[in-house]
């Protein structure tokens, strides 16, 4: 289980060395640590006016609550979360539409 968190392209930004980009297809990059391969982020053209970072990259992560379960659809058989969160089978709704 991976938290993300989402936020307005324009509302952020990195701090210290600028992470590597990867273009993971022609609609998406990734962006990784530069030192260690560590997973950051994500930004589509699916979600243009979104980013996306994993939370276990903020120096707070605790600052963050998660509001919801994406991807249910994905979930191994064996992972039961006992939260009441709304569950969505796909990627739900953007950050505008939760608004």
């Amino acid at each position: 289980m991976v938290s993300w968190f989402g936020l307005d392209k324009h509302g952020w930004e990195w701090t210290g060395a600028a992470p590597s980009r990867y273009a993971s297809s022609a609609w998406a990059e990734r962006w990784f640590c530069p030192t260690c391969g560590s997973p950051m982020g994500y930004r589509s053209d699916k979600l243009p006016k979104e980013m996306h970072g994993l939370a276990a990259t903020l120096d707070e992560p605790e600052l963050f609550a998660p509001g919801a379960h994406f991807f249910h659809s994905k979930a191994l058989s064996w992972l039961h979360v006992r939260d009441q969160l709304p569950r969505y089978l796909d990627g739900g709704k953007t950050l505008d539409e939760n608004a």
